[in-house]
C-alpha cells in the first residue's frame, strides 16, 4: 500500500492540489490563473478541447484509472479479503445467536 499511495495517490493528490489552487488563483507565481491558463491552453492546441473538456477529461481518467488499480489490489489480496469478511460474518451471526438465546 506504500507504493501505491507513493506512486498513485501522492502525485494526484499534488496534480489536484495545484489545480484547485491555480483555479482560485492563490497568488503565487505557481498557483497563479496565468500559469493555469497557460498549462491547459497547452492541452488545448494538442487536443483541440477547452480547458473546462480538458479537466473534466482528466477527472474521469483519474476516477476509471483508479477503480482499475483498487480492483487490481483487491484480486491480488483477494485471500485475505475473503478471510476478513468470513470472520466478520462469523462474528455477526455470533452476535445474532448469543441475543436469541439471551431473548433480546
Amino acid at each position: 500500500m506504500r507504493k501505491f499511495f507513493l506512486f498513485w495517490v501522492l502525485p494526484l493528490g499534488i496534480f489536484w492540489s495545484w489545480f484547485f489552487a491555480a483555479r482560485a488563483d492563490l497568488g503565487l507565481v505557481f498557483f497563479s490563473r496565468d500559469v493555469f491558463d497557460r498549462s491547459f491552453a497547452v492541452y488545448e492546441a494538442v487536443l483541440g478541447l477547452t480547458a473546462d473538456e480538458v479537466a473534466w477529461l482528466i477527472a474521469k481518467a483519474t476516477v476509471v484509472d483508479s477503480l482499475i488499480i483498487l480492483a487490481i489490489i483487491a484480486f491480488r489480496r483477494r485471500k485475505t479479503i475473503s478471510a476478513y469478511l468470513k470472520a466478520r460474518m462469523a462474528a455477526r451471526r455470533a452476535i445474532a445467536l448469543s441475543r436469541r438465546e439471551a431473548g433480546v
